[in-house]
C-alpha cells in the first residue's frame, strides 16, 4: 500500500513538473544511434533537432523515474536534473546544451548514448 501511495505522488509530481512531449514525437520519431560519437554527429544535421530532444527527454524522464522501479536502467552517475521550465522552446534549449556538451567531449563518443546524456546532465545541472 505504501509503495502503491509514493509511486502515485511521484506521478503527480512528474506528470506536473515534466515538459509535454509533442504527441507527434512518439509516433514518428526515429531512433537516434546508441553510440555517443554517432548520436552527436547526428544531431548536427539540420532536421534531427526534434529526435535529439526526444532522446536528452527520454533518458532524463527515465533517470527521473529509476528510484521508483527497480527494473529500470540505473543512471551512470548521481543524476540532478534539469530545470523544469515548463515550456517545450526552454527543452529544446536544455537539449542542445547536452549535445553541444557531448559534441565538446570526443572522449566520450564510443560510449552509450543515454550514459553519456546521463554524464552531460549532472554535469550541466549539478547537485
Amino acid at each position: 500500500m505504501k509503495r502503491v501511495v509514493i509511486c502515485m505522488f511521484a506521478a503527480m509530481c512528474l506528470a506536473s513538473t515534466a515538459v509535454k512531449a509533442d504527441p507527434a514525437d512518439t509516433a514518428t520519431t526515429p531512433p537516434t544511434p546508441d553510440s555517443t560519437g554517432a548520436f552527436t554527429a547526428y544531431c548536427g544535421v539540420d532536421g534531427h533537432a526534434k529526435e535529439c530532444r526526444a532522446r536528452v527527454e527520454n533518458v532524463e524522464n527515465s533517470n527521473l523515474l529509476a528510484p521508483l522501479n527497480p527494473g529500470r536502467r540505473e543512471p551512470a552517475a548521481k543524476t540532478c536534473h534539469m530545470p523544469r521550465a515548463g515550456t517545450q522552446a526552454n527543452f529544446d534549449a536544455f537539449a542542445e546544451r547536452v549535445v553541444g556538451w557531448l559534441a565538446a567531449r570526443p572522449d566520450l563518443n564510443a560510449e552509450v548514448t543515454d550514459d553519456a546524456v546521463t554524464k552531460a546532465i549532472v554535469a550541466l545541472w549539478p547537485c
